[in-house]
Protein backbone atom coordinates (compact mmCIF):
# COMPACT_ATOMS: atom_id res chain seq x y z
CA UNK A 1 0.00 0.00 0.00
CA UNK A 2 0.85 3.55 0.30
CA UNK A 3 2.55 3.40 3.33
CA UNK A 4 5.13 0.51 2.37
CA UNK A 5 6.50 3.77 -0.25
CA UNK A 6 6.34 6.54 2.47
CA UNK A 7 7.81 6.48 5.77
CA UNK A 8 6.33 9.39 7.03
CA UNK A 9 2.67 7.93 6.88
CA UNK A 10 4.07 5.34 8.90
CA UNK A 11 5.13 7.42 11.46
CA UNK A 12 2.12 9.79 11.49
CA UNK A 13 0.20 5.85 12.31
CA UNK A 14 2.54 5.28 15.07
CA UNK A 15 2.10 8.57 16.77
CA UNK A 16 -1.64 7.61 16.40
CA UNK A 17 -0.73 4.48 18.10
CA UNK A 18 1.29 6.09 21.20
CA UNK A 19 -1.79 8.49 21.54
CA UNK A 20 -4.40 5.61 21.54
CA UNK A 21 -2.22 3.97 23.92
CA UNK A 22 -1.40 0.67 21.81
CA UNK A 23 2.29 0.49 22.89
CA UNK A 24 3.16 -2.36 20.78
CA UNK A 25 2.13 -1.26 17.41
CA UNK A 26 3.44 2.24 17.98
CA UNK A 27 7.00 0.37 19.30
CA UNK A 28 6.58 -1.90 15.92
CA UNK A 29 5.48 1.30 13.46
CA UNK A 30 8.39 3.19 14.52
CA UNK A 31 10.78 0.81 13.63
CA UNK A 32 9.54 0.01 10.30
CA UNK A 33 9.80 3.34 10.00
CA UNK A 34 13.08 4.11 10.86
CA UNK A 35 13.76 1.00 8.60
CA UNK A 36 12.47 2.60 5.74
CA UNK A 37 14.25 5.82 6.50
CA UNK A 38 17.77 4.18 6.81
CA UNK A 39 16.76 1.77 3.76
CA UNK A 40 16.09 5.00 1.67
CA UNK A 41 19.01 7.04 2.25
CA UNK A 42 17.17 9.65 5.02
CA UNK A 43 19.82 8.75 7.79
CA UNK A 44 19.06 11.91 9.43
CA UNK A 45 14.77 10.82 9.59
CA UNK A 46 15.72 7.22 10.66
CA UNK A 47 17.94 8.37 13.71
CA UNK A 48 15.32 11.13 14.61
CA UNK A 49 12.19 8.10 14.65
CA UNK A 50 14.43 5.95 16.95
CA UNK A 51 15.31 8.49 19.38
CA UNK A 52 11.76 9.22 19.41
CA UNK A 53 11.17 5.85 19.92
CA UNK A 54 13.39 5.55 22.80
CA UNK A 55 12.45 8.66 24.23
CA UNK A 56 8.51 7.37 24.30
CA UNK A 57 9.72 3.65 25.50
CA UNK A 58 12.73 3.66 27.39
CA UNK A 59 12.11 0.14 28.98
CA UNK A 60 10.55 -1.06 25.77
CA UNK A 61 11.64 -4.49 24.42
CA UNK A 62 11.85 -3.06 20.83
CA UNK A 63 15.39 -1.23 22.39
CA UNK A 64 16.91 -4.48 20.81
CA UNK A 65 15.95 -2.60 17.01
CA UNK A 66 16.94 0.47 18.15
CA UNK A 67 20.73 -0.51 19.28
CA UNK A 68 20.41 -2.88 16.26
CA UNK A 69 19.54 -0.59 13.78
CA UNK A 70 21.67 2.34 15.12
CA UNK A 71 24.64 -0.26 14.54
CA UNK A 72 23.68 -1.21 11.47
CA UNK A 73 23.26 2.19 10.10
CA UNK A 74 26.33 3.48 11.05
CA UNK A 75 28.50 0.12 10.22
CA UNK A 76 26.84 0.32 6.57
CA UNK A 77 28.30 3.72 6.01
CA UNK A 78 31.28 2.08 5.54
CA UNK A 79 33.86 4.97 6.94
CA UNK A 80 35.79 5.68 9.93
CA UNK A 81 33.26 7.90 11.46
CA UNK A 82 30.58 5.58 11.11
CA UNK A 83 32.55 2.58 12.59
CA UNK A 84 33.74 5.08 15.20
CA UNK A 85 29.84 5.72 16.36
CA UNK A 86 28.83 2.11 15.49
CA UNK A 87 31.56 1.27 18.60
CA UNK A 88 29.80 3.67 20.65
CA UNK A 89 26.54 2.19 20.18
CA UNK A 90 28.04 -1.21 20.83
CA UNK A 91 29.52 -0.11 24.36
CA UNK A 92 26.41 1.92 25.12
CA UNK A 93 24.23 -0.89 24.51
CA UNK A 94 26.74 -3.13 27.21
CA UNK A 95 26.43 -0.15 29.72
CA UNK A 96 22.86 0.29 29.42
CA UNK A 97 21.85 -3.68 29.71
CA UNK A 98 24.53 -3.70 32.71
CA UNK A 99 22.91 -0.83 34.42
CA UNK A 100 19.39 -1.30 33.79
CA UNK A 101 19.27 -5.02 34.44
CA UNK A 102 18.05 -6.11 31.37
CA UNK A 103 18.55 -9.50 30.06
CA UNK A 104 21.88 -11.02 29.59
CA UNK A 105 20.97 -11.39 25.92
CA UNK A 106 21.43 -7.38 25.57
CA UNK A 107 24.93 -7.21 27.22
CA UNK A 108 26.09 -9.87 24.85
CA UNK A 109 24.77 -8.45 21.98
CA UNK A 110 26.72 -5.41 22.99
CA UNK A 111 29.42 -7.29 22.91
CA UNK A 112 29.33 -8.72 19.44
CA UNK A 113 28.76 -5.60 17.85
CA UNK A 114 31.72 -4.37 19.64
CA UNK A 115 33.55 -6.87 18.11
CA UNK A 116 32.55 -6.10 14.51
CA UNK A 117 33.02 -2.36 14.96
CA UNK A 118 36.69 -3.11 16.03
CA UNK A 119 37.35 -5.55 13.42
CA UNK A 120 36.12 -2.61 10.74
CA UNK A 121 38.09 -0.20 13.01
CA UNK A 122 41.48 -2.09 11.46
CA UNK A 123 41.34 -4.35 14.55
CA UNK A 124 43.26 -7.59 14.28
CA UNK A 125 41.26 -10.95 12.30
CA UNK A 126 42.07 -13.49 14.98
CA UNK A 127 41.08 -11.05 17.89
CA UNK A 128 37.82 -10.99 15.85
CA UNK A 129 37.33 -14.62 15.85
CA UNK A 130 38.25 -15.30 19.23
CA UNK A 131 35.96 -12.48 19.84
CA UNK A 132 33.07 -14.18 17.99
CA UNK A 133 33.59 -17.53 19.58
CA UNK A 134 33.39 -16.07 23.30
CA UNK A 135 29.55 -14.51 21.48
CA UNK A 136 28.74 -17.71 19.87
CA UNK A 137 29.81 -19.92 23.35
CA UNK A 138 27.88 -17.59 25.41
CA UNK A 139 24.95 -18.00 23.50
CA UNK A 140 24.58 -21.31 23.30
CA UNK A 141 21.15 -22.34 23.73
CA UNK A 142 20.16 -19.19 25.43
CA UNK A 143 19.91 -16.47 22.77
CA UNK A 144 19.52 -18.32 19.23
CA UNK A 145 19.78 -15.27 17.64
CA UNK A 146 22.65 -13.34 18.53
CA UNK A 147 24.18 -17.15 18.65
CA UNK A 148 23.68 -17.68 14.34
CA UNK A 149 24.32 -14.02 13.84
CA UNK A 150 27.70 -14.35 15.43
CA UNK A 151 28.38 -17.63 14.08
CA UNK A 152 27.73 -16.24 10.56
CA UNK A 153 30.66 -13.61 11.10
CA UNK A 154 32.97 -15.95 12.43
CA UNK A 155 32.20 -18.31 9.36
CA UNK A 156 33.14 -15.34 7.17
CA UNK A 157 36.24 -14.45 9.06
CA UNK A 158 37.28 -17.65 9.00
CA UNK A 159 36.75 -18.02 5.30
CA UNK A 160 38.41 -14.36 4.52
CA UNK A 161 41.64 -15.79 6.43
CA UNK A 162 41.87 -18.94 4.58
CA UNK A 163 40.17 -21.84 6.50
CA UNK A 164 37.50 -22.77 4.44
CA UNK A 165 36.90 -26.52 6.25
CA UNK A 166 36.35 -24.41 9.69
CA UNK A 167 34.12 -21.82 7.83
CA UNK A 168 32.33 -24.65 6.04
CA UNK A 169 31.17 -26.52 9.32
CA UNK A 170 30.18 -23.30 10.46
CA UNK A 171 27.54 -22.41 7.73
CA UNK A 172 26.83 -25.92 7.19
CA UNK A 173 25.70 -26.37 11.35
CA UNK A 174 23.59 -23.00 10.76
CA UNK A 175 21.61 -23.95 7.72
CA UNK A 176 20.53 -27.52 9.67
CA UNK A 177 20.23 -25.66 13.12
CA UNK A 178 16.58 -24.94 14.36
CA UNK A 179 16.04 -21.40 15.79
CA UNK A 180 18.53 -19.85 13.34
CA UNK A 181 16.76 -16.53 11.94
CA UNK A 182 16.23 -16.24 8.38
CA UNK A 183 19.28 -13.56 7.82
CA UNK A 184 22.14 -16.03 9.28
CA UNK A 185 20.67 -18.85 7.45
CA UNK A 186 20.73 -16.56 4.18
CA UNK A 187 24.20 -15.63 5.10
CA UNK A 188 25.07 -19.35 5.68
CA UNK A 189 23.54 -20.32 2.35
CA UNK A 190 25.93 -17.59 0.83
CA UNK A 191 28.95 -18.61 2.61
CA UNK A 192 28.11 -22.30 1.32
CA UNK A 193 28.01 -20.41 -2.59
Amino acid sequence: GLADRHPDIVVTTARQQVEAKNTLMAQMGLIEAARMFFNGGKEANGASVLDELQKQFPEAGALADYYRLKFENYMGRGDASGYQNASLIAKRLQNDATTNAWPAGFAVEGQFYAALAERAQGGDPKTLQNKLREVVASTQGTYPQINSRASVQLANSLREGGDKAGARKIYEDIVGKEGADENSRAGAYLGLG
